[in-house]
């Protein structure tokens, strides 16, 4: 039996994911210099080798951080498109979506939750 699909607790990150989360969190509160790869595998529950197994470096780690943000962006840019069906209506949705993300970019949990809105599928 599969707790997650039973409505229970859902399944836990992998080390990537959590590598992630975690790199953008102290990316955040401390900015990219003065965060290392020891205290960004620390607060992911892991290893520096796997940090560096799953992207190579710090600056790879900021790299698939900013894939993953544009990623979404642009599935959230795509719905909006597919949602909408005059241009004028376009316009409004994309610049409403635009401005709530960089109203957001204070911190990543902020994006998220903007790009993680009702309505709003990645």
């Amino acid at each position: 039996m599969n707790p997650a699909k039973e409505g229970g607790a859902p399944p836990e990150l992998s080390s990537h994911d959590r590598i992630l989360q975690a790199a953008r969190t102290l990316f955040s509160q401390q900015g990219y210099e003065n965060t290392t790869t020891s205290a960004i595998s620390r607060r992911a529950g892991t290893s520096e080798s796997q940090l560096i197994k799953h992207f190579g470096s710090k600056e790879g780690l900021l790299e698939a951080i900013f894939e993953q943000g544009w990623k979404r962006l642009g599935g959230a840019l795509r719905q909006v498109i597919e949602q909408t069906d005059s241009p004028l209506e376009r316009l409004h949705a994309l610049t409403g979506l635009l401005v709530d993300v960089g109203r957001a970019l204070r911190t990543p949990a902020d994006v998220d939750e903007v790009l993680n809105k009702p309505g709003v599928t990645m």
